[in-house]
């Protein structure tokens, strides 16, 4: 799952990083992009933050 986290929203950020699979981080102008394996309820969670598929 691919989330784009806005900069000022990074305790977001720290919890992935401590509790989530990251495979991949990227940034980008409007925010981090994070892509990660999620468990169901962190799935739910940050579902507002999922990126679309470009």
């Amino acid at each position: 799952m691919s989330l784009l986290i806005p900069f000022d929203k990074g305790d977001v950020v720290s919890y992935l990083n401590d509790n989530t699979n990251i495979l991949k981080t990227d940034y980008r102008d409007n925010g981090t992009v994070i892509t990660a394996e999620l468990n169901d309820v962190d799935a739910k969670r940050f579902g507002k933050y999922v990126l679309a598929a470009e």
